[in-house]
């Protein structure tokens, strides 16, 4: 077991193939063809953890590779995606965020002390939750 969850080096996007194998990879490798088939789709088997998803990897980009990008340098950027290394140099700055697991409070985490309340499972975060999580 690693020291650390480490959310870069972890495969946590499930993606499907072009030849429709679903498979795993890491936020580097997500414009980088698998086995020599190109990623087609997230692939989490929910449409709303999908969209979440990669809206989240759209904001990963956005932020690590140049914020400053215009429309044209976007358009070239679609055209010619990253290779693995230059999203991992990308990547590198912010490398203390996706670090889920340690001591102390972790990336956009309170550093007060939880106080006991009702617990919550974690399937309360769906959309389709039932109402009872809530109350």
């Amino acid at each position: 077991m690693p020291e650390h969850f480490d959310l870069l080096r972890v495969p946590i996007v499930p993606v499907v193939r072009s030849d429709q194998m679903r498979v795993w990879v890491c936020l580097a490798e997500i414009a980088c063809p698998h086995d020599g088939h190109a990623l087609v789709r997230v692939d989490s088997g929910r449409a709303d953890i999908d969209t979440s998803l990669t809206e989240f990897l759209i904001g990963v980009l956005a932020v690590t590779l140049d914020p400053a990008m215009t429309g044209v340098s976007w358009l070239k950027r679609w055209r010619t995606p990253p290779a693995a290394a230059e999203l991992e140099n990308a990547l590198a700055p912010f490398a203390g965020a996706f670090l889920l697991d340690g001591p102390g409070a972790r990336f956009f985490q309170d550093f007060e002390a939880f106080e006991s309340g009702i617990e919550t499972p974690v399937s309360a975060l769906f959309i389709d939750a039932p109402a009872e999580h809530f109350v």
